[in-house]
């Protein structure tokens, strides 16, 4: 390094560390130690075993770099067949090492190994401290199935000194994934019987991995216990220098395999694990010279690489053009890595520019992406801005395209059905590249957005006088669909929602459940809720605002709708027990970081858990065999978060066709929020007085149904699908059923036969706010759906770039008597 750029080193850890002295270090504290990586480690001789299913002739152990992903990173290794019908295979490992591996089967034809439940398995963990031997089972392979007998595994980790229950860490065991909840509790189920590897290892580093055997017997629990050590924090500081070929400005980023190097660990994840506007950029101090500090763990390995993309789009190469991913196992000590990227590009290099020149009503702050189809859409990579309407994008590698690439361009990140182009088909696919489009520049051109109309109709408004109620909450709550582009977009959508008179929000985190029998297991599943630092954070940024922020506590079938996942559960006395503890699970966590953030209100309940209380009932209105404790079990649960969070607890009632029977233990809550989408009109067009009748109607029916919702204060939750037949409460599906609104969020087209219908859902809520606002008894009004990403005129039930929220602006401010500090 020559002396200028130290010092322009220097200059730029001064802006991003409070202090920078030569040698670089804190005050009292040792020097950084400079590594120029790869560095040489210790290595130990490890041994893999593998009991496959009969019939089995080869097996290959496949090594998994997580930080790029995708099959062509791969390493393969020969597995030998011994005399026990076993098949073992040597490595040579760095020591503390931690591998992500998985097995396949080479004859009697190909196949990849799959868990007792028929899925793919994304990869095992294993944690190398030393010389050592892994034993693992193979359930079955993906041209079969798991015949044998399971059991399962229930855990609990703890922090070795505090002795602190140690919540979302990973745990691994038989190919199968999950994270530990608030108490440290962890499930696993449905294991194969025999001895598996539990292993457990912190997202972020911040503990030692542990891992121990732990035998499954049929229909048994086998109990586990970990006390973790935590590690001692390190700065990193990067160094790099990248190729004197990089276009100066553009955001060079690095991927890694933790969560402060944008590494997420979604549950099913079988490629990169990153969202590529995760992943932190590093501060320029030149064309050719970036520096980035960040927190990681003494001990821990680090993987990691440069990007200009994510890491396999546009990531570092070596001087042949292969795939490199970095890797030091952190000393306990400060640490400074200065590295050189050799090359962007591919051995036979060339690139691909993606100039873009989009429409002039694209919302000014918006970001656009770029997607490939490399057997399946990728995440979408962040292009660079050239104007207020030009974008642009060079793709170095990779470039080998044995089929077409397939590439579209969207808004906000959103590809899909939400933000692509609107006049490209439903996929919205701009082209497709061959080897002769290398070193081509695609210009291209956007006309227009799909649902993106700036000429929509305005909102037409009914209102008497306003007489305000500051004490009122309005607001909206979010759609559950989180995806990590989150992050980019919530600071514009906080001022967005304030600009239309909001003064309180709610956030929908959903953890997922994954199966359904033979026992239900709900889980945090990273790839559709925020990691704690991300909801903890954007709910800081709302209280900022001196926005009210609620939680409610969400749960999503995985890949199927409630109706066939409640359709297809035991519903055994058994089943219901872990039922009931998964949900106090979910409930506690989400307790305690509601908690931790000083949220407002906790909200239960809702639809998706009707079936569990008493009485209850299935989706298709047979009886759901709850126990007969099943009033005992929620106000358990009541209580446990009682124990943990001391602000509003609120349980949701809905109001659809019929009002949904309250349970008895509504005394337990502080207010009720009733979720509110009740049939206003039986006809497909109705004229708006008579929408105001039944929207009153039904309000003076909820009131007299049951006295308890006079007794508390009542919110209500109001959704109404900008579709026709929205206002009839029932958008048809092909069986005459009712669609929910899920089947429409963010651009879902869901039925072609049922069209937009923006003024009808302006009116349906304009019906129930005109019903409800002068009421004493109702003690807010929110809007459900919302979704952040971007504005749309699509057929959701978010209000967001849609007439209905201009009708929010007129209300809202005058309700709560701030009218003139909202904007239009």
């Amino acid at each position: 390094m020559t002396k200028s750029f130290a010092f322009s080193v220097c200059a730029a850890l001064a802006l991003l560390a409070a202090s920078c002295a030569q040698p670089l270090g804190p005050s009292g504290a040792p020097t950084p130690l400079p590594v120029s990586s790869p560095t040489p480690m210790p290595s130990a001789e490890v041994l893999f075993a593998a009991l496959a299913p009969d019939g089995t002739q080869s097996v290959d152990l496949v090594l998994l770099d997580i930080v790029t992903g995708h099959a062509e990173t791969l390493q393969t290794v020969s597995m030998t067949r011994r005399d026990d019908g076993s098949f073992q295979a040597s490595l040579i490992i760095p020591v503390g090492s931690l591998l992500h591996y998985r097995y396949v089967r080479r004859s009697p034809g190909t196949a990849d190994e799959i868990n007792s439940y028929g899925e793919l398995i994304p990869y095992r963990l294993a944690y190398i401290p030393g010389p050592g031997q892994y034993t693992d089972n193979i359930a079955a392979w993906s041209d079969g199935a798991y015949q044998g007998e399971t059991g399962r595994i229930l855990g609990h980790l703890r922090d070795a000194v505090s002795d602190e229950p140690l919540p979302f860490l990973m745990i691994s065991a038989a190919g199968m994934l999950t994270f530990s909840d608030s108490e440290g509790a962890f499930r696993l189920e449905n294991l194969p019987i025999g001895i598996h590897q539990v292993v457990v290892a912190s997202p972020t580093g911040a503990y030692h991995p542990v891992q121990q055997g732990a035998a499954i017997a049929t229909d048994r629990t086998t109990p586990v216990e970990f006390r973790l050590q935590p590690a001692e924090p390190v700065r990193l500081t990067l160094q790099v220098t990248v190729p004197s070929d990089t276009i100066p400005g553009v955001p060079v980023r690095v991927a890694g395999n933790i969560r402060q190097l944008g590494a997420r660990f979604d549950l099913q994840q079988d490629a990169s694990i990153h969202f590529p506007t995760d992943m932190p950029t590093l501060f320029a101090v030149d064309n050719t010279h970036f520096v980035m500090l960040t927190e990681v763990h003494a001990g821990m390995d680090l993987r990691y690489k440069y990007t200009l993309g994510d890491g396999y789009w546009n990531a570092e190469r070596q001087g042949d053009g292969s795939f490199l991913t970095r890797q030091v196992i952190v000393p306990n000590e400060d640490l400074t890595l200065i590295d050189t990227v050799s090359t962007w590009h591919t051995p036979e290099g060339g690139s691909l520019m993606f100039r873009l020149s989009v429409p002039e009503n694209t919302p000014e702050g918006e970001t656009i992406g770029v997607q490939f189809n490399r057997n399946g859409w990728v995440d979408p990579l962040e292009m660079w801005r050239l104007g207020r309407y030009e974008w642009l994008y060079t793709l170095y590698s990779p470039l080998d395209m044995d089929e077409p690439l397939q590439y579209r361009y969207c808004r906000n990140m959103q590809c899909g059905a939400a933000g692509t182009p609107a006049d490209l088909g439903p996929e919205g696919i701009q082209g497709a590249l061959t080897e002769a489009s290398i070193n081509q520049n695609m210009n291209d051109v956007v006309t227009a957005w799909r649902w993106w109309d700036q000429t929509a109709p305005p909102a037409s408004v009914v209102a008497p006088p306003i007489i305000p109620r500051p004490d009122l909450e309005v607001g909206v709550e979010f759609i559950s669909a989180y995806d990590p582009s989150w992050n980019l977009v919530l600071p514009h959508a906080w001022d967005e929602i304030l600009n239309f008179g909001s003064n309180a929000v709610t956030l929908s985190p959903a953890w997922v459940w994954e199966h359904s029998q033979p026992n239900p297991v709900l889980s945090f599943d990273p790839s559709i809720t925020p990691y704690p630092d991300e909801l903890i954070g954007a709910i800081a940024d709302a209280q900022q605002l001196d926005l009210s922020v609620g939680l409610r506590a969400m749960t999503l079938p995985e890949g199927e709708a409630f109706t066939t996942w409640w359709g297809n559960s035991i519903h055994s006395d058994d089943w219901w027990a872990v039922w009931f503890e998964e949900y106090r699970s979910f409930a506690l966590t989400l307790a305690s970081l509601a908690n931790q953030a000083d949220v407002s209100k906790l909200i239960l309940g809702g639809p998706e858990v009707g079936p569990s209380l008493p009485g209850g009932l299935l989706p298709d209105g047979s009886e759901s065999d709850v126990p007969k404790n099943a009033e005992t079990r929620w106000r358990e649960i009541v209580d446990d978060v009682r124990t943990i969070y001391s602000g509003t607890l609120a349980f949701e009632i809905e109001l659809g066709a019929e009002l949904q029977t309250p349970p008895p233990f509504l005394d337990a809550f502080d207010e009720i929020h009733l979720y509110w989408h009740a049939p206003l009109t039986d006809a497909i067009d109705p004229e708006f007085e008579a929408l105001q009748e039944q929207a009153a109607s039904a309000l003076q029916q909820v009131f007299a149904a049951h006295p308890v919702f006079s007794q508390k204060p009542l919110i209500l939750i109001v959704e109404y699908l900008s579709v026709y037949a929205s206002q009839t409460g029932c958008p048809p599906a092909l069986d005459e059923s009712c669609r929910p609104a899920s089947d429409f969020q963010h651009g879902a087209i869901a039925d072609p036969d049922l069209v937009v219908n923006l003024e009808g859902q302006t009116e349906a809520l304009n019906a129930v706010l005109l019903a409800a606002y002068a009421r004493s008894e109702i003690e807010g009004f929110y809007v459900r759906g919302y979704d952040p990403t971007m504005p749309m005129q699509d057929k959701s039930a978010s209000i967001h770039g849609k007439p209905s929220r201009d009708l929010l602006w007129y209300w809202y401010p005058r309700i709560t008597g701030i009218a003139g500090d909202a904007e239009p």
